[in-house]
């Protein structure tokens, strides 16, 4: 069945109701949505998903289940697929430009990302990708139900190359959704144990500049995340977002730092074997949430000279010679993860300790700039529990 917006305001929200009486099973999707501001490109990474800031599933008033920075989490959901799945599949239905082809430019071969495609195409969202109660539940029945969508305001998130346009011509989206006729096999659990994204988010300071000639400064800062205290959780994501717009992907990205460091202290006690670094947090990202596709150049740090790569292994130009078109340079250093895996344990305090440095001198210059300000955000798998009351209204509750 489609079912059309009851609210669409093209530059704020939507919110689209179901038939309460129906039982649908948990594919829903959304097609039809996207901005028209062509010649202006989507976000590469993410497409038009960039549009979409929060989503939320609601029987009446009552949350389901929620996507708060739906653009950034599918930006990362994005980027995860295989090479194969993100060039023929994903990057058609999100219209995204990731997944990378390879081509033979100036007598070499390179990779270059794909197709981008201009603001005037439409996309399509399985609201499995961004809402993980629809993976965890056999059926949808509420009294009810709704999907609520809040539009992002901020032109850089959804425009590459830094041509802000005017976005608030949004096109209204449809929600298809396959429902169950047969009478036998309308059945929805009366409860269930579900997992959900919610996140934290604290300000990373300033890193100033040394004044003195050829040393770096080094900032180390321990920020409490309350959101999660007396929570049980599953998986967890750190990112790092830049307060500067990437031509690529404008604010939605997870920036590598220089010389980087963090631990996680769960009731005070660290709950990584050693600290985390810019060279090993990859590799935990990639056991935990599953392998990526990247570039070494995407999570490493970017630096703006040769003098510059003294911090990681390899020369600058060692990595420039992997070979990557120029968009695909213009990502580098932006897709820097880091993960956590709390297997259903519960704790009262959560710290995260984390430790950057300025870049080094360049060609002996005395110094270095100052690294900018940025967000932490924590993203996390918190169980819930559904179930109904006599009247047959959800009732949504931590388990």
């Amino acid at each position: 069945r489609q079912f059309h917006p009851k609210y669409h305001n093209r530059n704020i929200n939507t919110i689209i109701e179901l038939d309460p009486q129906g039982f649908y099973y948990p594919g829903l999707r959304l097609i039809g949505f996207g901005t028209n501001n062509a010649p202006s490109d989507y976000n590469l990474p993410c497409g038009a998903l960039s549009l979409i800031k929060r989503i939320s599933l609601r029987d009446g008033n009552i949350e389901i289940d929620s996507s708060d920075n739906s653009n950034l989490w599918a930006l990362f959901k994005n980027i995860k697929h295989t090479n194969r799945q993100s060039y023929s599949m994903t990057r058609q239905l999100s219209k995204s430009s990731w997944g990378f082809n390879t081509r033979l430019h100036q007598g070499f071969v390179d990779a270059e990302l794909g197709y981008k495609f201009t603001a005037n195409h439409v996309s399509y969202l399985d609201l499995r990708a961004l809402l993980p109660f629809l993976q965890q539940t056999p059926m949808v029945k509420f009294n009810a139900p709704r999907v609520v969508i809040e539009w992002e305001t901020e032109p850089t998130n959804v425009l590459a190359f830094l041509r802000p346009g005017d976005i608030n011509n949004i096109a209204a989206p449809t929600l298809l959704a396959d429902q169950e006729m047969r009478p036998k096999l309308q059945k929805a659990p009366k409860q269930l144990a579900y997992k959900v994204i919610e996140q934290d988010r604290v300000t990373l300071p300033t890193v100033p500049m040394n004044a003195t000639h050829g040393l770096r400064t080094v900032s180390k800062v321990r920020n409490r995340i309350n959101a999660f205290n007396q929570r049980k959780l599953g998986r967890g994501l750190l990112v790092w977002q830049s307060r500067l717009a990437n031509p690529q992907s404008g604010y939605l990205n997870s920036s590598s730092g220089i010389q980087e460091q963090y631990q996680i202290f769960l009731d005070n006690q660290p709950l990584l074997p050693t600290q985390e670094s810019v060279t090993t947090k990859q590799s935990r990202v990639n056991d935990i949430w599953g392998p990526m596709n990247l570039a070494i150049q995407h999570y490493l740090p970017r630096f703006a000279t040769n003098d510059n790569s003294s911090l990681i292994a390899g020369t600058w130009a060692s990595l420039q010679s992997l070979g990557l078109d120029g968009d695909a340079q213009g990502s580098e250093g932006q897709y820097s993860f880091g993960a956590m895996d709390l297997e259903g344990k519960s704790f009262n305090d959560m710290q995260i300790e984390y430790s950057r440095s300025t870049y080094p001198s360049a060609n002996g210059a005395a110094n270095p700039v100052a690294v900018p300000s940025a967000t932490l955000r924590v993203f996390a798998e918190v169980y819930r529990v559904l179930s109904y009351d006599v009247a047959g209204n959800a009732v949504v509750a931590y388990a």
